[in-house]
């Protein structure tokens, strides 16, 4: 997910740095390069915990159907989970 969400705020900047004629066409030019992907839901589908360390699995559906699986690390501090 982190790899994704990476990818797409690059593209953003890249599209954004970009002077297109209009608001319109810099918003046409960016749903183009994201295929209106939307995220619709968030499933947590698994998690394993080791210790202070834990990894939980994703399942990510957009809103054109298109359905994502990552993984994400987490850590454990003062009691609280934090993407690690």
């Amino acid at each position: 997910m982190r790899k994704s969400l990476r990818r797409t705020m690059a593209t953003h900047r890249a599209l954004s740095s970009v002077r297109l004629g209009s608001f319109r066409q810099l918003r046409d030019c960016w749903d183009a390069a994201t295929r209106h992907r939307s995220l619709a839901a968030v499933e947590a589908v698994r998690q394993v915990v080791r210790g202070a360390t834990a990894r939980v699995y994703l399942k990510l559906t957009y809103l054109d159907g298109t359905i994502v699986r990552d993984s994400e690390p987490l850590v454990l501090r003062r009691g609280r989970w934090f993407l690690g």
